[in-house]
């Protein structure tokens, strides 16, 4: 009930995630179109404007350039008119000037006084055509005024029945004056050739007001006055609006804005000062026109827009669908099949994305899961094995050559072994293996030849996955086997280091060993350690009891054999075999100066031990040369041996020469002087004699030592009866002993002397 109530809850948590993720991105999809909607209406608008600002501001630069070379033109008129002198006046060059330029209504020359002495004009209402004098016109006054060389530009006079007109004027150094009257309806021609859009015109106004120009025939008639219309405010705003000519060339500029003209008209205006003069250029186009195109811009950009937007919609939810929540169903899906124990399932992985991230670790994770289930299997396959092991019934030798097996077996290697190092020798003690070139039980190899010394120098385990690639590469045991494979722990028996137990393989291992391997090597190790340590007490017992064996044994031997040398051989073996020596002798020792010598008199040797008897180097050994720190000890009593590596450098040499790895020599004292001595010696490996071995061995000493002076004394007892009885037969008479038992009397001696007193031949 739990599993089915909780499915429409995971439906609809995962249908609300997946609209969820719809409705965020439709928002932040409408969100960007909103912004980019106003981005692309403020480009549209900027471009626009400054698409037609510019042309406006191309057309009227255009018409103020053309007003200015008109303006232009009449000032160098007026300037070569200004220096003509009186002579050539009377020829009246003025009308030939005048015919010449259809922009001049009127040309004059007037004199300092005001007089004018030279004239033309076209009209018969002309400025000059009727006047004598110019001196009390205000124009004049003002261009006397002003400094030689600069031009008085007057004000655009409108005419009701001709075109307005601009009168200029100019005084030479020779204090003449030189005046045109210009024919501004030439404006109109410049101002209608201004022509773009549908509703771009183009007019021309004094900076009062007045409209002097414009392009459309319809408005040029009419005396239109723009004084306090809101296009000419945006005008007089500006720098340069003022008495422009006043300003010399400086008076320049130009201006565009928005506002309604003296039509009603929205427009976008640009202005155009013409330099050095009152006359301000417009240029304008209708607002509708300008924005025309943008709205049609607009229009096209909100269909394209909603038509991504929706084709951008279907687009994610297919990529949420593929990317995102048929990737996680398949999540889904493997995690079910891993929660029903298929450990063993991989989840697809359609896109290196964050989902095919996740979906990655969910597989490496599954992987890890499994290698740790199959791990955790040959855990409990390994302990299950050291188990059975441990707790099987037998001797020691058969559970420690079992756990090898089971190393091998399990760790997949080739061979597995236990070695005791004895000083600088390794002495192979049990092995199991799948070479034929394996080494052999017994086998005793250099310490420094050996994998084993990586281990015995250490404190814990060592492993080598791959040896030509570690440390250890140039070891002499991997040139020579080329073990690729190593893993060992130290052994110790009794709290003293003892040997290895060690496992290696030809073959490099692939994967690393694991922090569980190398626990289970470390409690194999201390298992090991322990069963060592058993079989040597065991061991030991058993030579205790058959020390105590050999003891009594030998003690029968001494007391019923007519000579202990004549049993010695038996005693030895008894002792040997007992003691499990390798070789067990006796040296006689004897006095020569102030040395003591000895002879080796006896010898046991086990089977594969090379005897030494009379060997003649043993023949005379001075004993104060061989032991001379020890000597004393031996002439006290006191047993001496050990390790021969542990030995003072001149006894370690002799006896290694020998093999000999162990030595226990326990002195013979008879009456306090050194007698002989009897020796052990261990060849196969390092031993360490007990205190109780010790004091076992040195009764038999004690027991041969005892069995040696009473057989001398009863030699001596017989050697004196002897020489008694000699004496005795010697003597006349007879002398006889009697033995009083209870009631009987018993001859028990009687000499020859009895014969001849008896009268009995004997």
């Amino acid at each position: 009930m739990g599993s089915q109530a909780q499915q429409p809850l995971r439906l609809r948590l995962r249908l609300k995630v997946r609209t969820q993720l719809i409705v965020i991105f439709s928002g932040l999809l409408l969100a960007l179109v909103l912004v980019a909607f106003a981005t692309a209406y403020a480009l549209f608008e900027q471009s626009e404007y400054g698409l037609w600002s510019g042309r406006q501001r191309d057309a009227a630069q255009s018409v103020a350039i053309q007003v200015s070379n008109l303006i232009d033109q009449a000032q160098g008129i007026l300037t070569a008119m200004a220096g003509i002198g009186q002579a050539a006046l009377a020829n009246n060059p003025l009308q030939a000037v005048l015919e010449t330029n259809s922009a001049l209504n009127e040309l004059a020359i007037i004199a300092p006084d005001g007089r004018i002495i030279a004239r033309a004009f076209r009209d018969s209402d002309a400025l000059f055509a009727n006047a004598e004098s110019a001196s009390s016109l205000e124009w004049f006054q003002k261009s006397l005024e002003m400094p030689q060389g600069l031009f008085y530009i007057g004000e655009v006079e409108p005419r009701a029945a001709s075109a307005p007109t601009l009168l200029i004027a100019t005084r030479a150094a020779n204090g003449f004056m030189a005046a045109a009257v210009l024919n501004m309806g030439i404006l109109n021609d410049i101002a209608a050739r201004v022509r773009f859009g549908e509703t771009g015109v183009a007019y021309i106004v004094e900076a009062e007001g007045p409209l002097v120009a414009h392009s459309d025939p319809a408005w040029r008639e009419k005396l239109i006055n723009l004084a306090g219309r809101p296009e000419l405010p945006v005008v007089e705003d500006q720098p340069f609006i003022g008495r422009l000519s006043q300003l010399g060339d400086e008076a320049q500029a130009v201006h565009t804005s928005e506002y309604t003209n003296f039509k009603g008209e929205d427009v976008l205006g640009t202005t155009y000062v013409v330099e050095g003069t009152d006359l301000v250029v417009f240029v304008e186009s209708a607002q509708s026109e300008i924005h025309a195109g943008q709205n049609r811009a607009f229009v096209l950009l909100t269909l394209a827009l909603g038509m991504a937007s929706l084709l951008a919609v279907v687009i994610v939810r297919q990529v949420i669908k593929r990317g995102i929540e048929v990737p996680i169903e398949r999540l889904r899906e493997g995690a079910q099949r891993v929660a029903q124990g298929d450990l063993t399932y991989q989840v697809p992985i359609s896109y290196r994305d964050e989902i095919g991230e996740v979906t990655e670790a969910f597989n490496a994770m599954t992987d890890q899961l499994r290698e740790r289930t199959l791990q955790k299997a040959r855990q409990d396959i390994r302990l299950r094995a050291f188990y059975e092991v441990a707790a099987r019934s037998g001797d020691i030798d058969t559970q420690l050559q079992a756990a090898l097996e089971m190393g091998v077996t399990l760790l997949g290697l080739e061979i597995g072994s236990i070695n005791q190092v004895d000083g600088s020798t390794s002495r192979v003690l049990y092995v199991h293996s799948t070479l034929a070139e394996a080494p052999q039980r017994g086998q005793r190899l250099p310490l420094s030849q050996a994998y084993c010394d990586l281990t015995y120098q250490t404190s814990g385990l060592v492993s080598v996955e791959r040896m030509s690639d570690s440390p250890y590469r140039e070891h002499p045991c991997y040139t020579a086997m080329r073990m690729e494979t190593y893993v060992g722990v130290p052994l110790s028996v009794g709290g003293k280091r003892f040997g290895t137990l060690s496992f290696a393989s030809r073959a490099p291992r692939q994967e690393p060993f694991t922090a569980f391997d190398k626990d289970f090597f470390l409690l194999m190790g201390e298992w090991v350690s322990g069963l060592l340590e058993r079989k040597q007490s065991d061991q030991a017992l058993l030579r205790r009891d058959a020390i105590l064996a050999a003891l009594a044994e030998n003690v029968q031997q001494l007391l019923t054999a007519p000579s202990w040398e004549d049993g010695i051989q038996d005693i030895l073996a008894h002792l040997g075999r007992a003691t499990s020596a390798s070789r067990v002798y006796i040296f006689q020792a004897r006095r020569q100066g102030a040395d003591w010598l000895a002879d080796q008199r006896f010898e046991w040797c086990a089977e594969g031990i090379p005897p030494r008897l009379n060997r003649p180097e043993l023949q005379g050994v001075n004993l104060s040369q061989l032991f001379p720190d020890r000597i004393g000890a031996i002439l006290a009593g006191q047993p001496i041996g050990g390790a021969v590596r542990n030995l003072p450098e001149r006894e370690r040499a002799i006896l290694e020469r020998q093999q000999i790895v162990s030595i226990l020599i326990l002195p013979i004292l008879i009456d306090g002087q050194l007698w002989g001595f009897i020796g052990f010696d261990e060849c196969t490996g390092e031993r360490t004699w007990d205190a109780l071995e010790i004091e076992l061995l040195r009764t038999v000493a004690a027991d041969l030592s005892a069995t040696i002076k009473r057989q001398q004394q009863e030699r001596e007892l017989r050697r004196s009866r002897e020489r008694l009885l000699q004496i005795a037969n010697n003597l006349q008479g007879a002398i006889y002993e009697f033995f009083v038992e209870g009631e009987v009397w018993r001859i028990g001696y009687i000499t020859q002397g009895i014969y001849a007193l008896a009268g009995i031949t004997a």
